[in-house]
């Protein structure tokens, strides 16, 4: 009795992932001739010197008479079915025959198969590595066995994956094992590798160093590979696997990588099954993440890149946005089209719009006695006849319960019941208030920080342990938590305990990276040359806080600050923090930084704040700054008012105090304003310690009005003003100054009090400056929204006056000492880039100026915003 089972499966595999993802099998792995050292190949097999099938080998089987026990027929071993008597039977006959034939064949195989056979030894052959005991381990008993046990042995000895080859015999009750043990790996290397780095491509390997090489495990492996790659979009990857053979039945795995280019999304389209859809493709495109490959993205974007995932949360927010806008029987699928050269994709949205929905009541209920509904009316945002908006009832109904939970009543909650009618294409809406279950917070539990602390947590959430628990608090505090942006998933939910009115609560996440490195370099009309890094960690030490360090040399100056803050001290929503400074720029009174009117000022100190919301949409701070300060290289042709103030006063300390209200009620998108207002007031009182005694006070608002839809029109109002209450000695450079980009049409300093004689800008107490702006998309260009590429048009007016110098003889005057206006206007190009931010340029006009202003037409514009 013997037993051969042949571990040969890579073929078939192999086949599978040739056409699944561009790969190349390869052949030869079996080859035992190969000279230790050489690479062997699935795909040229002729490096090894031969050629082998990676099927089973034909030498290895026995003959089909050998396993019979057949006569030994010579020849081609075909029985010559001729040349036995041909006997007719009857039809039931024959079938009878074959019946008891079977039933005898099969109680015999049974029979042979349950029979113990005696094993009064066993000899392993073969093994190097593998203990021996291991082998035996899987023999149930080593003194008897059936056939069926020894087939199950053979197969388990297989799953091991420690034998490329297994043979067992049973002969004069001695059971021989003969095994060919499969290489173990020496090295697992990765060549040709770019776009990922080694250390990530071995992070999740399942391939290791000491592990027993299977073809199945490089095939799985070249899988993983493949997979990273096209989740970075490199579709076109091949992944070319080698051995090389060395001493001892020891191999090394070579996994030689050709990337290809990325697969980017060639073209998005939509197929929308209207004769008047209601959405354009402009405006669908805004509302899914996935981008159209494009030049003007230098420095690209991975929204170009081809992401299924993507695309498939693409297709949830189409689905919203038609929800959204009263469509109820919208439906959403994608279609994806790899090019032939693997480098693009064609992604088409195919969309069922369905009709829109309109509203035709909204009532609100409840189902507890004598409870008061007073009041909650005012959180419904739509009403009769309104295009229904599907995500507007449960935004309504979090609201109501969150009401009702303030008034001392948690156990409630609020559901909207929805009653559409497809006749009318009406919506029916209804706020159903009703008890919720008496359940308090058992503990509370956390999964998955481990870089945050658990303490971060817990100030966030909404819940306590001994809290009423209710749906309402475990959405805020989800949704709080994935506002920290530390976190690429939150879940927030409550188990049972096994006490009815008791359950615990499990905050389980998956923390992403919190820091941040910036570079960014450029050019612009003020400060010249720039270079610039930053970087940034919000949850340093684990803690939530904030850390930063910044560094800017320009041509022009420099600046160096390291700050930190704690954004939730002392366990409340009070962020206190700090920071260190140097920063030394070059200044002018005349407009030309390198002329006789240019001065140099540096500052080196620190700051502490504090800051805490006063409401939702208001905020207040305090601030404390104190800095040394040096003003020197002053020309001696300079005036006389100027070199007078800083006699002898070029070396100050400087110490202020300043309060700061800010109210926002905007709102964001892509990191730009879109629409609603800011308003700030600034009061900084200098001489809370130093020499320079004065007052500031600086009010600044601005507001965003979209003119369409789509917000390709952007309207922007500016105002701001300031003015200075002097208290003692002040320097003329601790007043305002205007020009450049705080007001185009002019230089730095290029409007107000002017000394007659020299020239000199004597800067001022008092200003203002108002302006409007519009924004626009080229769209109009062919051009879609997307493109970072805008338009500006421009017009400023506002005056700065009001000097600290004053009439000192017959012959100096001071020009503009009072409220002179100026106005300009002007148009743009603006270009947003990644890290390096608005590079453009701006021609403005002055129309309303003073003859002794100094004006300058063009702006360039890089890193500096506008």
């Amino acid at each position: 009795m013997g037993l051969c089972f042949i571990q040969e499966a890579w073929s078939t595999d192999s086949a599978n992932l040739s056409s699944s993802s561009g790969q190349e099998a390869f052949k030869g792995l079996n080859s035992e001739k190969s000279a230790e050292g050489h690479l062997e190949s699935y795909q040229d097999s002729s490096q090894t010197g031969e050629k082998i099938d990676p099927e089973i080998s034909p030498s290895s089987i026995p003959s089909k008479v050998e396993a019979e026990g057949g006569s030994g027929i010579q020849g081609d071993g075909v029985v010559p079915e001729a040349l036995e008597p041909f006997r007719p039977v009857k039809p039931e006959e024959k079938i009878q025959d074959l019946r008891e034939s079977s039933i005898d064949s099969e109680m015999d195989s049974r029979k042979a198969l349950q029979e113990k056979k005696v094993i009064k030894e066993v000899k392993v052959e073969g093994i190097h590595r593998v203990d021996r005991q291991a082998i035996l381990d899987h023999l149930p008993d080593q003194s008897y066995c059936t056939q069926e046990e020894l087939d199950v042995f053979v197969k388990n000895l297989f799953n091991s994956g420690l034998f490329k080859e297994v043979f067992v015999s049973l002969e004069k009750e001695i059971l021989f094992v003969k095994v060919q043990e499969n290489p173990s790996i020496a090295e697992v290397r990765f060549e040709g590798n770019s776009q990922i780095s080694r250390s990530d491509l071995k992070e999740d390997a399942t391939l290791e160093p000491r592990d027993i090489f299977s073809k199945e495990v490089v095939a799985n492996e070249v899988k993983r590979i493949v997979q990273l790659y096209s989740n970075k979009g490199y579709y076109a990857v091949k992944v070319h696997p080698f051995i090389q053979r060395l001493k001892q039945n020891r191999v090394n795995i070579i996994f030689r990588i050709q990337e290809g280019n990325q697969s980017y999304n060639k073209k998005i389209r939509f197929l929308i099954d209207s004769k008047s859809p209601n959405f354009s493709d402009r405006t669908l495109k805004n509302v899914i993440t996935s981008l159209e490959s494009r030049w003007w993205r230098i420095l690209g974007d991975p929204a170009e890149c081809y992401d299924k995932a993507r695309v498939e949360y693409d297709c949830d927010l189409l689905r919203k946005h038609y929800y959204k806008n009263g469509y109820l029987d919208a439906r959403v699928t994608a279609h994806t089209q790899l090019a032939k050269n693997r480098e693009h994709f064609y992604i088409t949205f195919c969309v069922h719009e369905g009709h829109q929905y309109c509203i035709s009541s909204v009532k609100i209920k409840s189902e507890i006695k004598d409870l008061d509904l007073k009041g909650l009316e005012s959180h419904i945002t739509l009403g009769k006849g309104d295009i229904f908006d599907a995500e507007m009832p449960e935004r309504v109904s979090i609201r109501m319960a969150q009401e009702l939970e303030k008034r001392g009543l948690p156990f409630i909650e609020v559901r909207p019941v929805i009653d559409k009618d497809e006749q009318k294409k009406e919506v029916s809406l209804c706020f159903v208030a009703r008890k919720a279950p008496i359940v308090y917070v058992g503990k509370i539990f956390m999964k998955g920080n481990y870089a945050t602390n658990d303490e971060v947590f817990r100030r966030i959430l909404k819940l306590s342990e001994g809290d009423p628990l209710s749906v309402n608090k475990v959405n805020n505090s989800k949704e709080l938590l994935e506002n920290m942006d530390f976190f690429e998933s939150v879940e927030v939910k409550p188990i049972s305990t096994g006490h009815p009115n008791i359950q615990d609560v499990v905050v389980e996440v998956k923390e992403k990276g919190t820091g941040d490195v910036k570079f960014s370099g450029g050019y612009s009309t003020q400060d010249g040359i720039i270079g610039q890094i930053g970087l940034e960690e919000r949850n340093l030490l684990g803690r939530a806080l904030y850390g930063n360090l910044n560094c800017m040399v320009a041509q022009h100056g420099m600046d160096f600050r390291v700050g930190v803050a704690n954004p939730f001290c002392f366990g409340r929503n009070l962020t206190l923090g700090g920071a260190l400074f140097y920063n030394r720029f070059r200044s002018t009174t005349k407009g030309n930084f390198s002329g006789q009117g240019a001065y140099k000022q540096s500052a080196g100190g620190g700051d502490v704040y504090a800051r805490y919301p006063l409401s939702s949409r208001l905020s207040q701070s305090w601030g404390y700054s104190v800095h040394a300060d040096h003003i020197s290289h002053f020309s001696p042709y300079m005036s006389p008012y100027i070199l007078e103030n800083m006699w002898k006063r070029y070396n100050v300390l400087n110490a202020s105090l300043e309060h700061k209200l800010d109210y926002a009620r905007a709102n964001v998108e892509n990191g730009e304003y879109v629409s609603g207002t800011g308003v700030q007031w600034s009061t900084i009182f200098h001489g809370v310690g130093g020499e320079i005694k004065c007052l500031k006070n600086i009010v600044m608002a601005s507001h965003y009005i979209p003119l369409n839809d789509e917000k390709t029109f952007l309207l922007k109002f500016e105002v701001q003003g300031g003015f200075i209450n002097r208290m003692g000695y002040m320097r003329f450079s601790d007043q305002f100054t205007l020009g450049l980009f705080s007001f185009p049409g002019f230089r730095f300093s290029g409007l107000g009090p002017r000394d007659e004689r020299t020239g000199d800008a004597l800067f001022a107490k008092c200003y203002y400056t108002a302006s409007v702006k519009l924004y626009w998309g080229l769209d109009f260009l062919g051009i879609p929204k997307e493109t970072p590429l805008k338009a500006v048009a421009f017009a400023y007016t506002g005056s700065l006056w009001n000097s600290i110098f004053g009439k000192r003889d017959n012959y100096a005057y001071i020009l503009s000492q009072g409220f002179q206006n100026r106005a300009s206007y002007g148009v743009g190009l603006m270009w947003m880039l990644p890290m390096v931010g608005n590079i453009g340029f701006l021609f403005s006009k002055p129309f309303q100026l003073q003859r002794w202003d100094q004006t300058q037409t063009f702006l360039f514009v890089w890193g500096q915003s506008f």
